[in-house]
């Protein structure tokens, strides 16, 4: 998976890899970059985001996810602008998803969506970090450090696959749920509640899904070996042909 490859290649400090795009051909080259270029415009790895937890001032005073209204909307975001998932992530999202069956592409949406790959983020609700858990979601899920990011990813990747068994076959019940709770979705007529934050984070959670998905879970045959540092102007293609990938642009 794409995910492993990035974790072989790149730096979890300061890595940020710009891809060229999926053609579904799994025998297709696939070029990554640490440039913007024609050839590679997707930033799929952004550089590595604060994992330290917020400071009880912070987490008191300073709310990051809206719960409704304009801002709300705001702070998840448009639907096709999905964020690069940080680079130090990437492995936590990849062991998670391992871990409790369900896809990476899916956790990191949904923590994109969550709180925007923020890990000291704290909504006015009560919910707690990238995957913003609830207390009592944490506690049901093991969770004994929900600042701790990889403990906050498992439990959320724990409860959306109590949520996808749950709701089998309808994962955009399963995100509603996620959203606004099992109990909405049940007493919605098992369909997505008719709230405004929960109508608009299904699509946008699924969409997002997709954008990583074609990254994130192509299946690629062959790396490149890994390098203490990649030069300021590098690119170098992957090809899942037989003998050594070679490098196409070098400074």
């Amino acid at each position: 998976m794409f995910a492993g490859l990035l974790m072989a290649t790149v730096s979890p400090v300061c890595a940020q890899v710009y891809v060229s795009e999926p053609t579904g051909d799994v025998d297709a080259p696939l070029v990554l970059s640490n440039f913007s270029s024609s050839e590679t415009p997707h930033l799929i790895v952004a550089p590595a985001a604060a994992v330290a937890p917020p400071s009880r001032a912070e987490a008191a005073s300073r709310p990051s996810i809206p719960a409704t209204g304009p801002t709300a909307q705001a702070a998840v975001g448009r639907i096709h602008a999905a964020p690069a998932v940080p680079a130090n992530l990437m492995a936590v999202f990849a062991s998670a998803a391992r871990e409790h069956g369900v896809p990476a592409s899916l956790l990191m949406a949904v923590a994109a969506a969550e709180s925007g790959f923020n890990a000291r983020a704290v909504s006015p609700k009560g919910a707690l970090g990238l995957m913003q858990l609830m207390p009592q979601t944490a506690r049901q899920h093991g969770v004994r450090e929900v600042w701790s990011v990889l403990d906050n990813v498992r439990g959320g990747a724990a409860h959306l696959r109590q949520l996808l068994t749950r709701f089998p076959g309808r994962p955009a019940l399963a995100l509603a749920a996620y959203n606004a709770g099992e109990q909405a979705v049940l007493k919605a007529g098992s369909q997505i509640p008719p709230f405004d934050e929960t109508q608009r984070y299904v699509p946008k959670v699924l969409a997002w899904q997709t954008h990583y998905q074609k990254f994130v879970e192509q299946p690629i045959t062959r790396s490149y070996p890994q390098r203490k540092a990649m030069p300021p102007v590098a690119e170098r293609r992957l090809a899942s042909t037989q003998g050594t990938p070679r490098t196409i642009r070098q400074p």
